[in-house]
């Protein structure tokens, strides 16, 4: 501590216990990664994050990939669904030179990957903040996570969904786009609240203006962009149109009101679709949780916007003495949050507390302090019920009426 000067008279120092400032982190920054072989840029480096937000110099950096490129085609996706409100942090892995179709893509999946030491693969959006200023916390590979391997859960979303959860992001995983049976076999392998699934591809514009098969992700989580943009992140992505896209790769027969459609099939199964009824529009909005209490995207999109908020607004609060008025307006900033986020319609209620028995000296002495939050989001109108009956009251009613008027005009 800085040794104040010496001073012969009343010195007042202000302290900085007053209720801490919360704020919402940012929730809206897409991590895309993908290949592009042909390209020597030093922009574009292999696994070094490139940050797109929307200025004049996004131009020059996507102007330096091969254009009809997989990278190129998914940030042209994420820029066109989000109508250019998308902040994207953008990665480029190595494709393999494997002459085996099957080898090649196996040694490619592997490449986004990568180590975890050397900061390859997927890995190397850990290094965003520090390079680009922005931290993604959306994810998508496209299609690279639509193969099983060896029969077995795709190799990239079994290495990022354990980091989506403890960074409170969210992975958007391509799936076959062959059949409905496939795409339910793939749903088998992730139970994730932080799993978006996402069947079946789907035929859109790429960078170059040819129309050309692509995953949904990008095209979903830039439309999904707009909506945290223009209305909140704590709204639902489903029943929305995604601008750009002109089909998808096999028909999704739906309707809202039958239940047998392979749409409904797929959202009960917990997989996101795209259908066409007015334009084509993206139905579910669930997550992978075999919880479904967690299945609402925009419910754990609460949840995790809370715990965020709560662990990085509050660091100032780290190392300061535990004194009973630092703790209370600790509390005390958590709970109003809660309570301004029950009145704008976030959470059906909240509460932040101190609950002593989750507090014993001995913690309290070892510098830990536990405070709980309890919360229920509100979920979204998943299923509107409307009982439909018959009642010959009304035919009685109608006969009355007739009568009624029968009678006035014959007395004229």
């Amino acid at each position: 501590m800085t040794e104040l000067p010496r001073h012969h008279g009343t010195r007042i120092i202000r302290l900085n216990d007053d209720q801490p400032l919360l704020r919402v982190p940012d929730r809206d920054v897409i991590g895309v990664m993908g290949i592009d072989a042909a390209t020597v840029s030093p922009i574009w480096e292999l696994n070094k994050p490139v940050g797109l937000i929307n200025d004049d110099a996004d131009d020059a950096k996507i102007a330096a990939l091969t254009p009809g490129s997989d990278l190129a085609i998914k940030i042209n996706a994420i820029r066109v669904a989000s109508g250019g409100q998308a902040r994207i942090v953008a990665v480029r892995t190595a494709e393999s030179t494997n002459a085996n179709a099957a080898t090649k893509l196996e040694e490619t999946i592997a490449n986004m990957v990568g180590n975890a030491s050397a900061f390859t693969g997927w890995h190397a959006f850990k290094k965003a903040k520090v390079e680009t200023g922005l931290t993604p916390n959306h994810f998508t590979f496209g299609s690279f996570t639509a193969h099983r391997l060896g029969d077995a859960k795709n190799p990239i979303l079994a290495a990022i969904e354990p980091y989506c959860e403890a960074r409170r992001g969210f992975v958007y995983a391509d799936l076959p786009s062959t059949t409905r049976e496939a795409a339910v076999a793939y749903r088998a392998d992730s139970g994730s609240l932080s799993t978006i699934l996402i069947d079946p591809r789907v035929k859109a514009s790429s960078d170059t203006g040819t129309t050309v098969l692509q995953a949904a992700s990008p095209w979903v989580l830039g439309m999904g962009m707009g909506v945290i943009a223009n209305e909140g992140f704590h709204f639902s992505w489903s029943n929305r149109n995604i601008g750009g896209i002109v089909g998808t790769e096999r028909l999704i027969d739906y309707d809202i009101s039958d239940h047998t459609t392979e749409a409904n099939f797929l959202n009960t199964n917990a997989i996101n679709t795209i259908v066409r009824d007015q334009g084509f529009e993206y139905q579910g909005g669930l997550t992978a949780a075999e919880d479904r209490r967690w299945q609402f995207h925009p419910v754990v999109a609460a949840r995790y916007a809370f715990e965020v908020m709560a662990a990085t607004e509050l660091k100032p609060v780290m190392d300061r003495p535990m004194t009973a008025p630092q703790v209370i307006n600790t509390i005390a900033a958590l709970d109003d949050k809660a309570k301004y986020w029950a009145s704008i319609g976030i959470l059906a209620g909240g509460r932040v507390e101190l609950q002593p028995h989750k507090n014993p000296s001995a913690k309290l002495r070892d510098g830990v302090i536990r405070i709980t939050y309890t919360a229920e989001e509100v979920p979204p109108i998943y299923t509107l019920e409307i009982e439909s009956a018959r009642d010959p009251r009304y035919l009685v009613d109608m006969v009355g009426r007739i009568v009624r008027a029968l009678d006035s005009t014959l007395e004229v």
